[in-house]
């Protein structure tokens, strides 16, 4: 073998084993419960089975981990922006205030620019949120009457943004620029969370049912169906939900010419 050829296979074994790493480490997590009996949770995205973390001593409707693993969550209870320590559920940092009236439901890290996203309830909007404050910017309205937004997530490049509504069950794509929601498809019942897995690109929202205990389902990008992954055992009210890690496009799309 020549020498550039041992180096090609250096280099190609190097990056396997570092993508080989996010691969195997994207685990997903949620919040569960409401204030006084909320927690964060691990969750087997291909089981359901949910396992605590740690309590979360605020009412939380979104978290979102950015690509240097900062763990972001919406405090609903004082409306304001903190970072959690994933391994136990404790706030680690509060950033600030929101400045804003109204729930922030959905959170997402654009996986391109570690832009922070949000959804308000209230004034049924979309907005950014500065990561050093908390203070929100408007981009704009989703322009859809009586929607409750509960979940964002982008898709693997992060050149679309989609969002999930409580109420109605249907599945948006947002445009970033303006907030403007267009409808994808419906099904499914009362989904609350919604998060992309980093390495399939695979979508998942969790599914509030009054009397039973939370589903994990799959959703589908091209109508918004449903494919139930699995009960959430012990774990009736689950909302923010996000992966852990991010692959990096470069390094997936990696080839020894």
């Amino acid at each position: 073998m020549t020498r550039r050829g041992v180096l090609l296979g250096f280099a190609l074994f190097v990056v396997t084993t570092l993508v080989s790493s996010w691969v195997w480490g994207a685990t997903l997590y949620g919040v569960h419960g409401n204030a006084g009996s909320a927690g964060l949770i691990t969750i087997d995205s291909a089981t359901g089975a949910a396992t605590v973390v740690g309590p979360v001593t605020f009412k939380s409707d979104g978290i979102a981990f950015a690509p240097d693993g900062t763990l972001y969550a919406a405090d609903n209870t004082t409306l304001q922006l903190v970072i959690l320590d994933p391994t136990t559920g404790a706030v680690a940092n509060v950033v600030g205030p929101f400045g804003l009236a109204g729930s922030i439901e959905g959170l997402v890290v654009r996986p391109t620019d570690s832009v922070l996203f949000g959804s308000n309830v209230v004034t049924e909007s979309l907005y950014t949120i500065d990561t050093s404050t908390g203070a929100l910017t408007l981009v704009g309205p989703f322009n859809k009457p009586m929607s409750t937004l509960t979940g964002l997530a982008f898709n693997l490049d992060g050149s679309v943004l989609y969002a999930i509504d409580y109420n109605d069950g249907c599945l948006f794509t947002i445009n970033q620029s303006t907030g403007e929601a267009t409808t994808v498809g419906c099904g499914g019942q009362g989904p609350l969370g919604m998060a992309r897995d980093p390495v399939t690109g695979t979508f998942y929202v969790a599914e509030y049912d009054p009397f039973a205990d939370a589903v994990l389902s799959i959703v589908s990008l091209a109508d918004g169906s449903r494919t139930t992954v699995g009960n959430m055992t012990g774990f009736p009210l689950v909302e923010g939900l996000s992966f852990d890690s991010e692959v990096p496009v470069d390094l997936v799309h990696f080839s020894v010419e």
